[in-house]
């Protein structure tokens, strides 16, 4: 994946990784993220379900939910999916970690027509 100013680690950037493959590992190996959208101006965050097929994410709502109904208007959204992998715990509380691995994908949301609804529909199952 290019690597731009919105996707780019910051904090520890050497523990980025931009590895298209090793990105869609990780995605594929879940299937529920969280959906982060703006509606009338505040921030939401949803979780959901979610299907990949290639270089697209496919996720399932009904129609007149307010993700869905933002989503249509071609607003910009991220998708975010973690995995903890293990604490880590030490003698000061300050020191605590974790271990995980996460992806964040940016992009547009976009109404699937209806003749592919049904191919989208079982990408996500």
């Amino acid at each position: 994946m290019n690597k731009t100013s919105k996707n780019t680690v910051k904090r520890s950037p050497k523990r980025g990784i931009y590895d298209r493959e090793e990105i869609y590992e990780i995605l594929d190996r879940h299937f529920m993220g969280h959906i982060g959208i703006t509606h009338n101006g505040v921030p939401v965050v949803i979780p959901m379900m979610y299907g990949r097929k290639e270089n697209k994410l496919y996720i399932h709502g009904a129609s007149v939910s307010r993700l869905m109904t933002e989503l249509e208007t071609g607003q910009d959204m991220c998708i975010s999916v973690a995995q903890v992998n293990g604490l880590v715990l030490a003698r000061s509380a300050f020191h605590h970690s974790l271990n995980y691995e996460s992806v964040v994908v940016f992009g547009k949301g976009k109404l699937v027509p209806g003749e592919r609804k049904d191919a989208s529909l079982k990408v996500i199952s």
